[in-house]
């Protein structure tokens, strides 16, 4: 089965008005992408504004993916959030920009998957790490943390030691005579 066939909204028999659509998503829809997680658990709340010349879709995502913790290693679930605002137009010339896509007139229905997807994906912060201080390290890699502070406090005793190099090059007083 197609990943994306539940996230297909067929727009030609709405009437004009809001409509409301809920997705739940799963580690399906991100395979389909080529995105390996173990587990994904989102829902997205749709809210489909049909108009006589345009569509004004606004999403509302929240959940949260398993991931390996950027400090220890560990696999932890990072909550994740988006509200985005998308413009659906209609022209010849199928195209997508910013925040506007451009629809064939012909067109009946409208995917919304790999909008859904792409708005997960920019969502999921850079740095994927976990309060583990406020939870007392519970679901942490204490090998992986101990380890850690070991190398900080032998980078502070590298940064300590006085360069022999450096000290000798102190005590030159160079002077310069302009003629």
């Amino acid at each position: 089965m197609n990943p994306l066939k539940p996230f297909e909204i067929s727009f030609s028999s709405l009437g004009q008005g809001l409509h409301t659509y809920y997705f739940d998503i799963d580690s399906s829809l991100f395979s389909h992408f080529d995105q390996k997680f173990e587990d994904a658990e989102f829902t997205c709340q749709l809210d489909f504004d049909k108009r006589s010349t345009l569509f004004d879709l606004h999403f509302t995502i929240e959940g949260k993916i398993k991931m390996d913790c950027d400090r220890c290693m560990e696999s932890i679930y990072i909550p994740s959030a988006a509200e985005n605002k998308v413009v659906v137009k209609f022209d010849e010339d199928e195209r997508q920009e910013e925040d506007i896509i451009y629809l064939n007139p012909n067109d009946t229905s409208f995917n919304v998957g790999k909008l859904i997807y792409e708005f997960i994906m920019l969502s999921i912060p850079l740095r994927k790490v976990k309060d583990c201080e406020s939870e007392n390290f519970k679901d942490c890699n204490q090998k992986v943390l101990d380890y850690l502070d070991n190398q900080v406090i032998e980078a502070v005793e590298i940064e300590e030691k006085e360069n022999p190099l450096a000290s000798a090059l102190k005590d030159i007083n160079i002077t310069f005579n302009k003629k």
